[in-house]
């Protein structure tokens, strides 16, 4: 077996609405003989942490990563960000990312050979201040942590100042008696990959830099059905619960200050994705519309982006991002090209 670790990690300060974020991330492949290891669990919490870090403003003292942990392990560790939190001034105005990423079933979440049952999941949570809590649970069966307390499918809700509004948020990534995939080419389980998809900016309907839980939310929910039905046939339906008082969208990442990525512009229109030069990795998946202009934040690299207009008319352009660089991309750039066809395959 292998020891569980806790990773603390460093991140540039942003400018968001709410002055204090924190994160308690989640990672485990194992849930016990009953069940086989998951593949991507753990990669996928290292992921969250990563988008939280650069896109997010979540400071390295606030963000706890950890990976393989058992029950006892997780609870110390959200007694512990609970501790540094009540030294806070105005709690209230601090906001709480929970991720988890693993097994569940009907009652709560396997971990190892061990199981932390929902409610003493939310008791844990809720013993840590925040004026917002917002709980992402990728697992088998994660709709039973919602479904109890009014969890639906589909759209979720819509709020326009962030700084009026309080309490929380639960966001499931499969229903009550569904699996939650996994894909091989992907490399993530699918809600997952589509949640961080959407953060880095293909989630951002609004265009205006800043992706919100209802627009992440949608998005990841839209994208998670389709990529189901497509690769195995097998619909998987991410559900939300949600109890909040105010008025305000709560805003998740923020990609206003970020200068490394691609700047689709007006001109451009049609389904894009965005991969990595040798096509293994996507990083973008977005539909937009003539006149409307989208920004994806990207780490250095090579990629191509790959533009479909419309039954054969394919396009493509190759492009590198070096540290803060913005390639701007317009319709003319692309040049025809068929994107080579990779399965997906998904399990769990």
């Amino acid at each position: 077996m292998q020891a569980p670790m806790i990773t603390f990690l460093v991140v540039s300060t942003l400018s968001i609405l709410f002055a204090d974020r924190y994160a308690l991330i989640v990672g485990q492949n194992k849930g016990g003989a009953s069940v086989d290891d998951l593949r991507y669990a753990e990669a996928d919490a290292g992921r969250f942490a990563q988008v939280l870090r650069d896109y997010a403003g979540v400071r390295p003292e606030d963000m706890r990563l950890i990976l393989r942990p058992d029950s006892m392990l997780l609870m110390a560790a959200g007694d512990s960000l609970a501790s540094r939190m009540n030294s806070l001034a105005d709690p209230q105005r601090a906001l709480l990312f929970f991720y988890y990423s693993g097994h569940a079933d009907a009652e709560g979440l396997l971990l190892d050979s061990t199981h932390l049952e929902f409610g003493a999941l939310r008791q844990i949570l809720g013993r840590i201040p925040a004026g917002i809590r917002i709980a992402v649970i990728d697992a088998c069966q994660s709709g039973v942590a919602v479904a109890f307390k009014g969890g639906k499918r589909a759209e979720p809700f819509f709020f326009s100042d962030q700084q009026r509004t309080r309490g929380e948020v639960w966001i499931a990534s499969a229903s009550v008696n569904e699996r939650a995939q996994e894909s091989a080419t992907l490399k993530s389980s699918l809600f997952s990959f589509h949640f961080f998809t959407g953060l880095r900016g293909s989630a951002d309907l609004s265009a205006d830099k800043r992706v919100t839980v209802t627009e992440a939310y949608q998005y990841a929910y839209r994208k998670t059905l389709e990529t189901s039905a497509l690769t195995t046939g097998v619909l998987q339906h991410p559900v939300y619960r949600f109890n909040i008082t105010g008025e305000g969208d709560i805003v998740l990442t923020d990609l206003a200050y970020r200068k490394g990525g691609i700047f689709v512009d007006g001109s451009c229109k049609g389904t894009f994705l965005i991969l990595s030069r040798d096509y293994a990795d996507v990083f973008a998946d977005f539909y937009k519309d003539k006149g409307r202009e989208i920004f994806i934040a990207l780490g250095p690299g090579d990629y191509t982006i790959i533009n479909a207009r419309g039954g054969d008319d394919i396009g493509a352009f190759q492009f590198s991002v070096s540290g803060n660089t913005t390639v701007r991309c317009r319709a003319g750039w692309f040049r025809r090209s068929l994107l080579p066809y990779r399965g997906t395959g998904a399990g769990n």
